[in-house]
């Protein structure tokens, strides 16, 4: 198993970052890697709590569903990921993403997707690197 890791720093504060990514409405603009798009989000934030993400790419509808495992405002959240279009139905990973206040007031985020098998990697890499690029612009346009 592999992990995948993408760094980014927003120009906002770690309670603005980590409060977007627990907002149903605001993660329909970032989370899917464009050119995908976000049909619908629901989310529980709370542990134990469920997430699902309807997502249309290239024509084809597809989800993703988890559970949440650790929040812990504003440093930590972390959730399991599963994808209906992974081949093993059994496949479960892990999320976490982090996010650390800078000696500038900016805040360095880190998502770590753990326990992906190899050949998911490749696809899983350059879309969460979309995806904070996309977060990127929505925390430093409307903070």
């Amino acid at each position: 198993m592999s992990d995948v890791v993408v760094r980014r720093t927003l120009r906002c504060s770690p309670q603005e970052a980590y409060d977007e990514w627990l907002d149903p409405e605001a993660t329909l603009d970032w989370m899917c890697p464009r050119p995908a798009r976000c049909l619908a989000v629901e989310l529980d934030p709370r542990v134990g709590g469920k997430l699902r993400i309807d997502i249309e790419e290239d024509g084809v509808v597809f989800f993703v569903t988890g559970t949440y495992v650790a929040l812990d405002r504003p440093r930590l959240l972390s959730f399991t990921w599963w994808c209906s279009t992974w081949t093993d139905p059994d496949l479960e990973t892990t999320v976490t993403v982090t996010f650390d206040p800078d000696e500038n007031g900016d805040t360095l985020m880190t998502i770590r997707h753990d326990m992906l098998p190899p050949d998911l990697v490749e696809r899983h890499e350059p879309g969460w690197r979309r995806i904070a690029a996309q977060f990127a612009d929505v925390v430093e346009i409307n903070p």
